[in-house]
């Protein structure tokens, strides 16, 4: 098997544990309740004991022919022991007073392979019931067997003696005729041919008597009795337990894929291109230390670890971006859950390690943006301090800072919130903005026309696809560009499951946000 299949193979293995994963609950419960039904059976469900009594089966005798014996049919005898005719004989040993189905409901026959052995079962409430059960059978279908050979016996029997008589009537009437005729004669030399003939039918026939009277006609014997049980057969609380077990972890696990389906996860890179019509730009995991959270600063305080990393794969898709005209990059997100000012915070800082100036926008300037960046310590905002900016403790990183009108007058409107960002651009080289969720946030709406591009976060775990689908039909609706996504939040070995780098979809030609060659970043 080649290299890229096995990778496939390993692949489509993780998404299966993700869904088990994301499902384990309604597994775990359906599974819990499952075991508890089984256990609840096995506790209430009356005892049942079964006994077995083990049947030899002898070989047929060949009959009046003298034949060797014929080995039995066991399918037949099977069938002959499970016979009303057989269950009658039991019923009366048992002194059972029900129907004759009932009694047979109980009684079960096992052959065991290459041999002549019928394996007697029998089930009772009681132990000592269930023993004379299978006794009773077992004694039946002999009695049965018995009687039926008995019979043929005798027919038998009767039919040899009748030709016996026969031919003894024949001979002395021979006799008597030799009597009469001279020694010499050509009929005295007849009549002792014909009376060697019957005497030679009658040893045939005396053979075949002494055969009947020597052959065994007993039909079996039984080589083991039933024992009187000393646990009951069912309900067995160790099987009942398992098979809770295993049927509760089928039924969850179907469930859970099917519910899976329903809720939309975003299970790989195809299924989130599909839903945003645009590229997977990066895949962020989460780091494991920081349980759960992948917010803060990750590329300036872990900023040689695997999140950080994914950081700089996305700035790299984006400055790829300038080339075509894009400066500025709306980061947004679904309403729940809202990563989107994590991505935007660390798409500035590795744009800036890039040895670019970068202004963040924030609309409206509320927190987390200042508590992440926090002010520059020595207060000297230079240029920046006309278009607006105030520096952060994260070098070539600005903080756009409100008009004393208020940040929402400036950019709750396309034209206006173009202008802010044209001021900017005048001191900085590109421009991340974060306006809170696009499905839910006016100045995310107001702001998507007027970027070069929109970047889509969306949590790798509990976004779901019907989510993506809202938001880029309202980038679409409201003429802005979506340039691709980020997956955040999923784990080092699930993020495997998404390629880490897509091809940028190129943007609109023509823009007028292009960087003058002296600024460009090489490669």
């Amino acid at each position: 098997m080649s290299g890229p299949e096995l990778s496939d193979e390993r692949v489509e293995l993780r998404q299966y544990f993700a869904v088990i994963r994301r499902q384990r609950w309604i597994i775990i419960g359906i599974t819990t309740l499952s075991i508890l039904i089984a256990l609840t059976y096995a506790l209430l469900a009356p005892a049942v004991y079964a006994s077995t009594a083990e049947v030899l089966v002898h070989p047929q005798s060949g009959g009046s022919t003298g034949g060797a014996p014929q080995p039995p049919s066991m399918d037949t005898e099977r069938e002959i022991l499970l016979s009303e005719s057989v269950a009658r004989l039991a019923a009366e040993r048992l002194g059972w007073t029900g129907s004759i189905p009932d009694l047979l409901e109980r009684v079960g026959v096992d052959i065991p392979p290459e041999t002549l052995v019928l394996d007697v079962s029998f089930s009772a409430e009681d132990p000592r019931t269930a023993a004379r059960g299978a006794e009773a059978f077992a004694l039946a279908y002999l009695e049965f067997r018995a009687d039926q050979a008995g019979r043929t016996f005798n027919a038998l029997e009767l039919t040899q003696r009748e030709k016996q008589t026969a031919l003894q009537e024949q001979l002395a009437q021979v006799d008597r005729e030799l009597e009469r005729l001279p020694p010499d004669s050509v009929r005295y030399a007849t009549a002792q041919n014909r009376r060697d003939l019957i005497l030679a039918d009658l040893a045939s026939v005396r053979r075949s008597i002494e055969s009947l009277t020597a052959s065994n006609i007993i039909a079996g014997e039984i080589i083991a009795h039933a024992p009187i049980p000393r646990a009951p057969a069912s309900p067995n609380l160790k099987f009942s337990t398992v098979m809770g077990l295993f049927v509760g972890l089928f039924l969850g696990v179907v469930l859970g894929f099917v519910r899976d389906a329903s809720q939309e996860h975003l299970t790989g890179r195809t299924q989130a291109e599909e839903a945003l019509g645009a590229p997977v730009l990066s895949v962020v995991p989460r780091l494991t230390r920081w349980r759960r959270r992948d917010t803060g600063l990750v590329t300036v305080h872990a900023s040689r670890s695997t999140v950080a990393q994914a950081y700089r794969i996305l700035g790299s898709s984006l400055i790829r971006a300038h080339g075509r005209g894009g400066r500025t990059f709306l980061v947004t997100g679904t309403a729940n859950p809202d990563t989107a000012p994590s991505v935007a915070a660390n798409l500035a800082v590795v744009l800036a390690q890039g040895g670019h100036r970068v202004g963040m926008v924030g609309a409206p300037l509320e927190p987390p943006l200042k508590r992440l960046f926090g002010a520059s310590p020595n207060g000297d905002n230079g240029d920046g301090q006309q278009a607006g900016l105030e520096r952060t403790k994260v070098r070539g990183v600005w903080l756009f800072r409100p008009a004393p009108r208020g940040l929402g007058d400036d950019l709750s409107h396309p034209v206006q919130a173009r202008d802010a960002l044209d001021r900017i651009l005048d001191v900085v080289d590109f421009v991340v903005v974060h306006a809170g969720p696009l499905l839910t946030s006016p100045e995310a709406i107001a702001l998507t026309p007027a970027v070069d591009g929109v970047v889509v976060a969306a949590d790798g775990r509990r976004t779901r696809r019907r989510a993506l689908r809202r938001l880029r039909a309202t980038v679409e609706r409201v003429g802005g560009k979506l340039l691709g996504g980020v997956i955040t939040g999923l784990r080092p070995t699930e993020a495997e499951s998404f390629d880490e780098v897509g091809d940028l979809r190129p943007l609109a030609e023509g823009s007028s946000r292009a960087l003058p060659a002296s600024s460009q970043i090489p490669g």
